[in-house]
């Protein structure tokens, strides 16, 4: 998370600042998207709608209605499939202008940009800032020169919509092979009662729904890729930290699985570098010298250890410790 961003004070009387004023949801959507503690440096991450709703206090359609309006007005791009947002200018005022390729900030930059998530807006967002930060790894397919303020911006669907074209895609396809085409199977909020607008802590919503087995294996669809141990870990660690805020972190089950979504794809790479690294052997130390003695030290220092008529030299652990190690 973020400990804070910069705002620029030509936000609010740029052209851009001023198409997004007629409309008090993009306004809002808008700074919620360079402020928000999900955010990068890049302006190019994850970011699924129903974050925008309920950490800003819209409606779902209000979210929706004003990320189309900030799409339109030409300041961010969103594709729903991968749920990933480009804020075109944001690296230019979070990062900086230009960068000198001595500075550090350039492997930043560079690390930030490999750790994204498959998406549409990889390769326009190299061609724009591969050479003010000196980036040299360019991923995505290779597109046209079309600019980013000119790339298409799909309209954004209702939840309502979304669930209304899924039944028809189940009723058009009644063979298995229909299947095939949609590798990441839709979110299914009906699992967890869209209508139930009661908002749980994480306790309280583990103990009224089968939350654990049910996130795992939702999230094993989404992420296929990911391994089943580092899924129960991340599990794990997301119960730990929204249990330790109480009652401060209550959510609607729909919104606590989307939050559960977000942890998978911000925590999956250190889930498996943890993973790797318990697995990793390590070096075994090397004693052989026992330290600056010769052997012949080594077996003198034995022989007045293990003489009986000399003080004792070792004592029992539990007489030095007491009873801490008992």
């Amino acid at each position: 998370m973020r400990d804070y961003a910069k705002v620029s004070p030509h936000f609010w009387v740029g052209k851009t600042g001023k198409q997004l004023k007629k409309n008090p949801e993009a306004l809002m959507v808008s700074l919620y998207l360079i402020t928000n503690p999900h955010a990068n440096m890049l302006g190019l991450y994850y970011m699924p709608t129903m974050y925008i709703a309920h950490e800003t206090g819209l409606t779902l359609e209000g979210a929706l209605k004003g990320l189309q309006s900030a799409c339109e007005a030409g300041f961010c791009a969103y594709d729903q499939d991968s749920e990933v947002v480009w804020v075109y200018e944001m690296a230019r005022f979070q990062v900086a202008e230009e960068l000198k390729p001595a500075d550090n900030r350039c492997k930043g930059v560079q690390k930030d940009y490999d750790s994204l998530p498959d998406n549409p807006f990889l390769s326009a967002f190299y061609d724009k800032y591969s050479h003010a930060f000196c980036m040299s790894n360019k991923r995505g397919p290779i597109t046209s020169n079309t600019s980013p303020s000119e790339a298409p911006c799909d309209p954004l669907r209702s939840q309502e919509q979304e669930q209304e074209q899924e039944q028809e895609q189940e009723q058009n396809c009644s063979s298995k092979s229909c299947e095939e085409n949609f590798p990441l199977p839709a979110i299914q909020f009906s699992q967890y009662k869209p209508e139930d607008h009661k908002r749980y802590s994480i306790l309280e919503c583990v103990n009224q729904y089968p939350l654990q087995n049910d996130f795992i294996t939702l999230g094993k669809q989404r992420f296929s890729e990911i391994e089943d141990q580092d899924l129960i870990s991340m599990f794990t660690n997301f119960g730990d930290f929204f249990c330790a805020k109480g009652n401060e972190a209550r959510n609607t089950p729909s919104l606590w699985l989307v939050k559960w979504f977000a942890w998978i794809q911000n925590n999956k790479d250190e889930a498996r570098r943890k993973r790797e690294s318990k697995h990793t052997p390590q070096k075994q130390k090397n004693y052989s010298n026992a330290g600056s003695r010769t052997h012949n030290e080594v077996g003198e220092w034995m022989s007045e250890i293990c003489n009986e008529n000399s003080a004792p030299s070792i004592r029992d652990v539990h007489e030095v410790e007491g009873t801490k190690y008992a």
